[in-house]
């Protein structure tokens, strides 16, 4: 699903393939379904990658001499 140009769901078969054998796919759509299940150390590593996608550490921006 696409809101605001980010991906807000991965649909079971593309997560499968990447990444093997994830378990059932109706255990996948109850967990993906349910934002309430996420671990707080999954939503701040995604959010730190994430933020690491848009502003990297080698980007010295406009405080660069």
């Amino acid at each position: 699903m696409f809101r605001s140009s980010l991906i807000t769901e991965t649909d079971y078969n593309s997560v499968a393939d990447r990444f093997g054998d994830i378990g059932s796919r109706s255990g996948y759509n109850r967990y993906m379904g349910n934002p309430s299940l996420f671990t707080q150390l999954e939503i701040e590593s995604t959010t730190n990658f994430i933020q690491s996608l848009i502003n990297p550490k080698d980007d010295q921006g406009d405080d660069a001499e």
